[in-house]
């Protein structure tokens, strides 16, 4: 169906293929993409509006779902308009044209008419309700004919050809990319929207920075990007299959709560996902998976999943919030009397080392700090360390947002190493299995095009607040790749070393002489009073504990700390719940095996009794057997004594006949 035109219109009569490559935008939603235009020819107030529905597969129910739309569009339009208007004689609705983009691989043989669904619908002939749809064929568009111009929806089904994720990374892109750095920016904006809903989802900082590529970076680079996007989807796509089989693994004990399904569809980590699948194959029960893996989920999260769980750790909250607001206030007196260094404070620290948030802002905030740290751990001098960074800092910035705690701080050393230091309070299962697996992942730095040889040493220091492993404690370990028989490195450049903060007794005279020792101590120091005999040890101790103060008295800082000091303590409270309800339903079990050890005993003693009287039976059975042989052995003679009886009766009375 071409176009309507006019005397005066500029336009041409053009085929539908025109129509849809040159003059629609575009509305998505999960499970349609719909094509929406209002077209107005100079200042008419006539409209038009195309209604596109993209299909990649007959729908025999299409003339139906189509009318709804229109009847959906009619009734807004109605909605909208003046109501003096509406009572016009002349007042019209807008014209409609329903359209089909199908790019399915066989013919379209849905109906085409609306009473071609209506049963009978012969009888009413013209009176019956009707319209039809036009369907276009996306397949059967030359890919030449879309590349003849170079409009939003052009560039759009462009994209849409690539019908498989791996068709992305060949040497198209490069052209792809042409057609769109070409673009308007309000038409790349659109498309790049679209790009996230359909393709891949992108947030607000890969949009902006992938609008800069395209606007500014040469269009290989921008292809290269390109490629990265697509592999961060795949990479999400094997996350996304990980978790379905957590999910199926657990179902097959339990009844896993609808919010830890959404918890683990949560999670993006293949290692950590790796560490649940372990988890939830050696689970007897959905308990025991969340003690395993130690998920325990914020309030926010609880809603639902365990009422009494959720009520327990709000009530807790709200405890919690009135000890620190006392908390703040005291603090906030404490700080009228001191004046900006930490030798004129006194008493508890709000917030010390032992936040990870501190610690991460701590080490992102003095680079002299963090210098001490590595050269403390990796045992290295000053003086060979030109260039030391953070690769993930906080944003201070802003708030902290839901699951933004940053556990682990990653450095780049020279320019030549990369370091993720990670710190670890609470006790957690699989430590040794997560730890390795951040370790991969970092050793994993090769660009593309780089060479093996090229790949940097990586190290994964763990400071942990207790021991890994029981049976071997040890201050500071160093583990690498070994031969088991002849005990020579493997590789050097892949090292995990462990720093067990409860352990300093055991410190050899290495770790006292880099001052392993203090920096423990320093973690570990919860006054003032601590700090200040540290820092008499050093001028990096000194600088440590410096911005160790500054810190606590920047209120973003603070509420980064205050976030990550909430989230443990919920956590340590849906914890002791946990163990709680576990302890009450281990007495509950006892109980329970007591009445059945109980039962078990008196139905004993019941089938001892029965097997008694069995027995009882049995002798009365045997006895009574005895009785009827005696009574068959008594009649048995009777019988003989009778026969006998008679046989002298006869004699008898044989000889008195003879007399």
């Amino acid at each position: 169906m071409p176009r309507q035109t006019g005397s005066t219109d500029k336009y041409q009569r053009e085929p539908l293929e025109t129509v849809v490559l040159s003059a629609c935008c575009y509305l998505h939603n999960t499970e349609n993409v719909h094509f929406f235009q209002k077209i107005e020819h100079g200042q008419s107030a006539r409209q038009r509006r195309f209604l596109f529905e993209l299909q990649s597969s007959n729908d025999f129910t299409m003339p139906f779902r189509l009318l709804v739309y229109m009847t959906a569009i009619w009734l807004d339009y109605f909605k909208n308009s003046d109501t003096n208007e509406r009572k016009r004689q002349g007042y019209r609705l807008p014209m409609i044209m329903p359209m089909i983009l199908y790019k399915g691989e066989w013919n379209w043989t849905a109906a085409r008419r609306f009473r071609e669904m209506i049963g009978q619908e012969g009888m009413f002939g013209k009176y019956v309700v009707d319209f039809e749809y036009a369907v276009v064929s996306v397949n059967s568009l030359a890919v030449s004919k879309i590349k003849s111009s170079n409009t939003l929806v052009d560039n759009i089904l462009l994209a849409d050809k690539k019908s498989t994720r791996r068709e992305w990374d060949n040497a198209e892109n490069i052209e792809l990319v042409r057609h769109i750095k070409a673009m308007e920016m309000n038409d790349l904006n659109e498309w790049i929207t679209w790009f996230s809903h359909v393709i891949r989802e992108l947030g607000e900082e890969e949009k902006e920075g992938f609008i800069q590529q395209l606007r500014e970076g040469d269009e290989r680079v921008v292809s290269s990007s390109f490629e990265r996007i697509m592999e961060k989807e795949k990479i999400e796509g094997k996350a996304e299959g990980k978790a379905e089989a957590v999910i199926e693994l657990l179902e097959d004990i339990g009844e896993p709560s609808e919010t830890l399904k959404k918890y683990i569809m949560s999670q993006k980590d293949i290692a950590v996902l790796r560490s649940w699948l372990k988890a939830a194959s050696k689970a007897g029960s959905i308990e025991e998976f969340e003690q395993a893996i130690g998920i325990y989920l914020p309030v926010i999260q609880l809603q639902g999943y365990n009422k009494r769980l959720a009520a327990a750790v709000i009530k807790t909250g709200k405890d919690y919030k009135m000890k620190n607001k006392q908390k703040k206030q005291n603090t906030q007196n404490t700080q009228n009397v001191q004046t900006g260094t930490f030798q004129n404070a006194t008493g508890a620290i709000d917030y010390t080392l032992m936040n990870d948030c501190m610690f991460h802002i701590v080490m992102q905030s003095n680079e002299k700090v963090l210098r001490g740290l590595a050269c403390a751990l990796l045992r290295l001098t000053p003086e060979e360390v030109q260039s030391i960074t953070v690769l993930n800092p906080i944003e201070l910035g802003r708030g902290p947002r839901d699951k933004e705690y940053i556990l682990d701080v990653k450095v780049m050393l020279n320019s030549a190493a990369v370091i993720n230091i990670e710190l670890q309070v609470r006790k957690q299962d699989f430590w040794d299995d997560r730890s390795l697996s951040y370790l991969c992942r970092l050793f994993g730095n090769l660009e593309s095009g780089d060479d093996y040889s090229d790949v940097m040493p990586t190290y994964h220091i763990g400071i942990l607040d207790y021991t890994l492993f029981p049976e071997h404690p040890e201050f500071y370990a160093t583990n690498k790749m070994m031969n088991v028989k002849k005990h020579y490195i493997y590789n050097d450049k892949f090292t995990l070393n462990v720093l067990e903060l409860n352990q300093i007794e055991l410190a050899t005279d290495e770790d006292k002489k880099w001052k392993l020792d203090y920096w423990a101590r320093l973690f570990k120091a919860k006054t003032w009073e601590e700090l200040k005999m540290l820092a008499q040890q050093d001028t990096v101790f000194m600088e440590t504990c410096e911005t160790i103060y500054q810190k606590n008295q920047d209120d973003v800082a603070r509420l980064w700390c205050e976030a990550s000091e909430e989230a443990a303590r919920i956590a340590r409270t849906v914890q002791k719940i946990h163990e709680k309800a576990l302890a009450e339903r281990d007495a509950v079990i006892v109980e329970q095996e007591t009445k059945l050890i109980k039962k078990d005993n008196e139905l004993e003693e019941n089938r001892q009794q029965l097997e008694e009287n069995r027995q009882q039976l049995e002798e009365n059975r045997q006895q009574l057997e005895e009785n009827r042989q005696q009574l068959t052995e008594q009649e048995k003679k009777l019988a003989e004594k009778d026969a006998e009886l008679e046989r002298l009766r006869c004699l008898l009375a044989k000889t008195n006949g003879q007399h």
